[in-house]
């Protein structure tokens, strides 16, 4: 801890006006370096049911946002394997099982993690293949990284029809229901099916769910990802604590050229939405 800069990081210079791939190497990295020392030693104590002290949670909650700030991409065309790097040293560190366990610790690392994970994903699906900016091949090791590093479940927050609980447990049995939750500053839309668009001041009831790796992709191919949604990681307040969630998010495609991008949705997929918005404790006139 008494390496740490008062910005959080463990930068081996004074300062950060410097060229930028210098920056990566003597600033970034070593500050990587120094969160998932403090990630493995935190892990460490949850483990064995041992509180660690506000200093070393302090320290540790710094790095982490620190590090979320740099982004952990490399400088330039090693953007990629750059990224590919810093996720490797926090995978040393316990990444998978602090994405796990800790989910209210720096949400917004939380969130950066997960966002690399579903775009990589995308990119995936999409075209087989993950490319650097001069079309170096990186499939393989996103897919051995997002292998090691990813939870066997996370949190998603659903809006719409998948608030209600015979819905969502049909489609996704090892689903549990977290509770009630609030999407700020984004509003409820609709294109046929539901969707989400940023709007600020806007408030979206919705629900939160913990689910399997195995439901997501069940969810995946519900909800047509990447074509027709894609997903986002945004960050909303669950009873007083701050946690990272994913949801899923209409594509342009979607809105404009799907068949029924104009169409109104039907009565029976509305009531089950209302059904939904009564479960959770929302007013079903507000829809």
């Amino acid at each position: 801890m008494n390496f740490q800069d008062s910005d959080g990081s463990f930068k081996l210079l004074d300062s950060l006006e410097i060229e930028k791939d210098i920056r990566v190497d003597f600033c970034h990295v070593p500050t990587y370096m120094g969160a998932a020392i403090l990630m493995r030693e935190y892990l460490g104590m949850t483990n064995v049911k041992k509180v660690p002290s506000e200093p070393v949670k302090n320290t540790f909650i710094c790095a982490l946002k620190i590090s979320a700030r740099y982004g952990l991409y490399g400088h330039g065309y090693e953007s990629e394997s750059g990224m590919l790097k810093a996720l490797d040293i926090f995978r040393l560190g316990g990444l998978r099982n602090f994405l796990d366990t800790l989910p209210e610790l720096c949400p917004e690392f939380h969130s950066l993690i997960w966002e690399w994970i579903d775009i990589t994903d995308a990119r995936i699906m999409r075209s087989g293949h993950v490319h650097g900016m001069w079309g170096e091949e990186y499939t393989d090791m996103c897919k051995t990284t997002i292998a090691a590093i990813k939870p066997q479940s996370r949190l998603y927050c659903a809006y719409g029809s998948n608030m209600s609980s015979s819905q969502l447990l049909e489609r996704c049995p090892d689903a549990i229901r977290i509770g009630s939750a609030v999407i700020e500053d984004w509003k409820l839309s609709f294109h046929y099916k539901a969707d989400i668009e940023p709007s600020a001041g806007s408030k979206t009831p919705a629900v939160l769910w913990q689910i399997s790796e195995e439901d997501e992709k069940k969810l995946d191919r519900r909800e047509g990802f990447p074509k027709h949604y894609i997903k986002k990681n945004i960050i909303i307040n669950m009873d007083g604590k701050c946690v990272s969630v994913m949801v899923y998010v209409m594509t342009e495609w979607k809105k404009t050229h799907a068949d029924n991008a104009y169409d109104k949705p039907c009565e029976e997929y509305l009531e089950t939405i209302r059904a939904g918005y009564r479960e959770a404790g929302f007013d079903e006139n507000t829809l």
